[in-house]
C-alpha cells in the first residue's frame, strides 16, 4: 500500500484544509487514519483550526469576487 500512497501524494503528516487548487499548511491536531487490515497507520491528517478555517474562506470571498455574480454577491454577509 505505500507505493500507492506515494503515488497519491499522501505524506505521513497531511495538510487537513483544501482551497480546492491548493493544500493549506494547517495548524491544528493531529488525526491518524489506521487500516482496518491490521490496524497500522496509514497517514496522519493535521485538522484546520478556527484561523486555518478563516483563511479559506477568505479566500474563497476573494475568488469569488473576482469570478462572481454581483448580484449573487450580495446575498451574503460581509466577513467580519
Amino acid at each position: 500500500m505505500r507505493v500507492e500512497l506515494r503515488n497519491l501524494q499522501i505524506e505521513s503528516v497531511n495538510p487537513g484544509a483544501t482551497t480546492g487548487i491548493g493544500w493549506l499548511e494547517t495548524k491544528g491536531d493531529i488525526t491518524t487514519s489506521y487500516t482496518p487490515i491490521d490496524g497500522s497507520v496509514i497517514a496522519k491528517v493535521r485538522n484546520a483550526t478556527l484561523e486555518d478555517y478563516e483563511q479559506l474562506m477568505e479566500k474563497a470571498r476573494k475568488a469569488y469576487l473576482k469570478w462572481g455574480s454581483p448580484r449573487e454577491l450580495s446575498q451574503f454577509p460581509p466577513l467580519v
